[in-house]
C-alpha cells in the first residue's frame, strides 16, 4: 500500500536554534520547519496525550469546632488537552482525610471533552483538635495523573449548649390572667464558643405562652450562661401546650422545650344552706309552715342574680315571704337569704323550685322545696293507670287483658259500688275479670280489674277501614266526687280476605247462540294451582262444591258440566285439572251463570263467568193443503183441544197440522211431510 502524508511541524525558537540547517528541510529559518515525506508501505500516526488542570489546587478551611460541619468549597477539574479526558474516581487521602467530606461527587466516571470541566464540593468536619491536612485526589488518564488538591483546616474545641428545664408545667391558670414567670437557662458546657442563633415557637403557635428575648442571638463562651422567662396567659378553658425550638452554632439538632398549662375559668357557684327546704308532713287544711334559706357564693367570680321565681307543678303551694337575693350581685363568699311559706291546697306530695337566673355554669341557682300533705280522715282512691291504650286489634278477635289497679289512699274504708264501661264504642271493650266490684278496701289496700279490647267483626265489606275506638271505665265509689274514670282507647282493623291460590283459564266463557234443546260444542276450563303448597280438594256439593263445578244464577239450568276432572283430592303446586262445559238452552234469550270453584282453604271461591243465548229452532210446518210454511217454532201448544204454533212471527192455530218437516241441510223446503207422533221433537 502506498500513500502520501504531509506533516506540519512547528518548532519553537529554542528548538529551531538547535536544529542543523538542511537545504532540503529548513525553509523558514527560526520561524518553523515544514517537511514533506513520501511514505511507502504502512502509514504512521502521531498520538496526543490528555492534559488536566485543577482550580483551585489549595483550599484552606476556617477553624471549625470538632464534630461540626464547616462551609462548602468548590473544586473544578478542566480538560486542557486536545483529546477527551477520562476520570476514573475521586478520593480523600492523607492523615486527616476523615476530617473532610465530599457531600456530592459529579466527576467520577465522567469523560470530559477538550475544554470541558466538572465540579465537586467539599467541606470540613474536624474529628480532632489541631491542624488538619489531606488531599482530594482525581484519578484520570492525564499524563500527570493523579491530580491533587491540597486541603488545610483546623479543629478547635467544641461548644455544647445545655438547656434546662426542657419541660415547663404551669398548672392551672385563670383564663385571661398571666401566670408567674418560669425561667429557662442556657449554658455553654463545651470548650469553645456557642452562638444562640434563634429561639422560636414551633409552628408559630403559642397557645397563650409568651417569652422574652434575653437570650436571642447571644454568643456564650465556655461556662457562660444566659436565661430567659416564659409566662402562660390562658386564652380559653382547657389544656394548652406549646414548644420552643432553640437553634445554636454547634450544628446539632434544635433544643426542644415543651410548655404546658391548663386554662380555668373563674366561675360563680351558688350554694344553699340548707340544700333543700323540707317542710315535713302537714295535715290537709292545717296552717302552713315557714322556713329560711341562705345563699352563699362559693365560686371565684361575682355571682349576679336576676329576679327569683317559684317554678314547678305545685308552685301555688309555696309563697316567697322575704327575698334578699333577687337582682343582687354577690362577691365570692357573699351571702343573701329568702323566707318561704308552705301552704298546700290538697293531700299529696308537693314540690317546687325557687329559681334565680344567674351567671353560673348552668345559668341559674335553684332551691328545692318539698312538703307532704296528709288527707283528712275520709275515703281516698287512686287509679293506676288512668288511661289504657291498646295495640291495634283485628276485628272479631280479643286482645290480651290490661290491668287497672284501684288503690285505697284515704284514711277510711273505700267502698266500690259498681263498675261500668260507657262511651261511643263501649261494645268494643269488656271487663274480662273483676275483683273490685262491691268490695270495701281498707287504707293502702288495692284490687284489680282486667279490661280487654274486642272490636266486633264488620257486617259489610265497606266497614273494613281502621277505626280509632274509645270508651270509659267508670268506677262508682264513696270517695270524693263519687266516681272515677279510666280512659280506654285502641284502633280496630279488618284483614283483607284471603285470596285463593287457584286460577282458571279462561275466566269468561261465551257459548254464543244455541238452539233450544240442542247441546253446544263443549268448552274447557283449566284450573291451576299457582300457590306454593298443595291444595286439598273436597267432594262436590250443590250449594258450595269444593273444587267442583256449581252453577249459580237465574239461568244456571241452561248450562251443564259434561266432564269434571276437578273432583275431591289434592291438587299439587303447579298442577291443573279440567272441567268440560256445554250450553243446552231451555229458555229463549240471554243466558248467564257462574261456575264457582272452591278449595278447602276458606278463601272465596274462584268464579268463571258463563254466557250464551237460547234461540228458537228453525222448522217447516205442513198445513192441510200440504203447503210448507217456514216458521220459528218456539212451542207447539194444545189449548182446549186445539194445536197452536207460537213463534216470533205469528201465533196461529194449526187446524190441519199433521206433521212437521225438518229440511235437510242445504234445502229450503220439501214436498212431503213426515208424520210424527208428537208436535215436539228432538234432534
Amino acid at each position: 500500500m502506498r500513500g502520501t502524508m504531509e506533516f506540519d511541524f512547528r518548532l519553537s525558537d529554542r528548538e529551531a536554534k538547535r536544529a542543523r540547517p538542511n537545504k532540503n528541510s529548513l525553509r523558514n529559518g527560526l520561524a518553523g520547519l515544514i517537511c514533506t515525506f513520501l511514505v511507502a508501505g504502512i502509514y504512521t500516526k502521531s498520538t496526543a496525550v490528555p492534559a488536566a488542570a485543577l482550580d483551585p489546587r489549595i483550599i484552606s478551611f476556617n477553624a471549625q469546632p470538632v464534630g461540626s460541619s464547616g462551609e462548602l468549597h468548590e473544586v473544578r477539574l478542566i480538560n486542557t488537552g486536545r483529546v477527551p479526558l477520562q476520570i476514573q474516581r475521586l478520593a480523600l487521602t492523607g492523615q486527616d482525610a476523615a476530617s473532610f467530606k465530599l457531600p456530592d461527587d459529579s466527576c467520577a466516571g465522567l469523560t470530559l471533552s477538550p475544554g470541558g470541566n466538572c465540579r465537586v464540593r467539599i467541606s470540613s468536619r474536624p474529628i480532632r483538635v489541631g491542624i488538619l491536612e489531606a488531599q482530594l485526589e482525581f484519578a484520570d488518564d492525564a499524563a500527570d495523573a493523579p491530580q491533587l488538591v491540597n486541603l488545610q483546616g483546623q479543629g478547635i474545641g467544641r461548644g455544647d449548649l445545655d438547656v434546662r428545664p426542657v419541660d415547663v408545667e404551669f398548672g392551672d391558670g385563670w383564663v385571661g390572667e398571666q401566670s408567674s414567670a418560669r425561667t429557662i437557662k442556657l449554658k455553654n458546657i463545651g470548650s469553645s464558643q456557642v452562638r444562640v442563633r434563634s429561639i422560636n415557637w414551633f409552628g408559630g403557635q403559642t397557645s397563650g405562652f409568651h417569652k422574652d428575648t434575653d437570650c436571642d442571638a447571644v454568643a456564650l463562651e465556655p461556662n457562660v450562661e444566659c436565661s430567659f422567662n416564659v409566662t402562660f396567659t390562658p386564652e380559653q378553658a382547657g389544656q394548652g401546650s406549646a414548644r420552643l425550638l432553640i437553634n445554636d452554632s454547634t450544628g446539632d439538632k434544635d433544643h426542644v422545650v415543651d410548655l404546658a398549662g391548663t386554662g380555668v375559668l373563674r366561675v360563680a357557684v351558688g350554694k344553699w344552706d340548707p340544700p333543700q327546704l323540707e317542710f315535713g308532713r302537714e295535715e290537709e287544711g292545717a296552717k302552713g309552715a315557714v322556713q329560711n334559706a341562705t345563699l352563699t357564693n362559693a365560686g371565684t367570680a361575682t355571682l349576679n342574680l336576676a329576679e327569683g321565681t317559684i317554678q314547678g307543678s305545685h308552685l301555688g303551694d309555696f309563697t316567697l315571704l322575704a327575698d334578699d337575693c333577687s337582682r343582687k350581685s354577690l362577691a365570692p363568699e357573699g351571702t343573701c337569704g329568702v323566707r318561704v311559706l308552705f301552704n298546700p291546697r290538697d293531700a299529696a306530695v308537693h314540690d317546687a323550685l325557687l329559681t334565680f337566673p344567674a351567671n353560673t355554669s348552668i345559668a341559674k341557682v335553684s332551691l328545692s322545696m318539698v312538703g307532704t300533705v296528709v288527707a283528712a280522715k275520709k275515703p281516698g282512691v287512686t287509679l293506676i293507670p288512668t288511661q289504657l291504650d291498646f295495640e291495634r286489634q283485628e276485628r272479631g278477635k280479643k286482645s290480651a287483658p290490661k290491668i287497672v289497679e284501684i288503690v285505697s289512699t284515704g284514711s277510711e274504708l273505700l267502698r266500690l259500688n259498681a263498675l261500668r264501661i260507657i262511651g261511643p264504642d263501649n261494645q268494643s271493650f269488656a271487663i274480662a275479670q273483676d275483683s273490685c266490684n262491691g268490695k270495701s278496701l281498707p287504707t293502702k289496700m288495692r284490687c284489680q280489674v282486667r279490661i280487654v279490647f274486642a272490636p266486633k267483626a264488620p257486617l259489610f265489606a265497606l266497614k273494613r277501614t281502621p277505626k280509632k275506638e274509645s270508651a270509659t271505665l267508670m268506677i262508682y265509689d264513696n270517695a270524693t266526687g263519687g266516681q272515677q274514670s279510666v280512659a280506654l282507647g285502641g284502633e280496630s282493623y279488618s284483614r283483607e280476605p284471603a285470596r285463593s291460590s287457584l286460577t282458571a283459564s279462561p275466566m269468561q266463557v261465551d257459548f254464543a247462540q244455541q238452539q233450544l234443546g240442542r247441546q253446544s260444542e263443549p268448552r274447557i276450563v283449566v284450573v291451576t294451582n299457582q300457590g306454593e303448597a298443595p291444595v286439598e280438594l273436597s267432594q262436590s256439593r250443590l250449594a258450595d262444591i269444593s273444587l267442583a263445578g256449581a252453577f249459580l244464577g237465574a239461568n244456571s239450568g241452561n248450562f251443564k258440566i259434561i266432564q269434571n276432572g276437578c273432583q275431591a283430592g289434592t291438587l299439587n303446586k303447579g298442577a291443573h285439572c279440567q272441567i268440560s262445559l256445554a250450553l243446552q238452552p231451555v229458555t229463549v234469550g240471554q243466558l248467564r251463570a257462574n261456575l264457582t270453584i272452591s278449595d278447602t282453604s276458606g278463601t272465596p271461591p274462584l268464579t268463571v263467568s258463563l254466557s250464551g243465548q237460547g234461540i228458537a229452532q228453525q222448522g217447516w210446518c205442513c198445513l192441510g193443503s200440504n203447503e210448507l210454511v217456514s216458521i220459528d217454532a218456539v212451542t207447539c201448544s194444545k189449548r182446549k183441544g186445539k194445536f197452536y204454533l207460537d213463534s216470533a212471527q205469528a201465533h196461529q192455530e194449526c187446524r190441519s197440522v199433521v206433521s212437521i218437516l225438518r229440511p235437510s241441510s242445504g234445502t229450503s223446503g220439501s214436498s212431503s211431510c213426515a208424520t210424527i207422533a208428537s208436535l215436539w221433537w228432538k234432534d
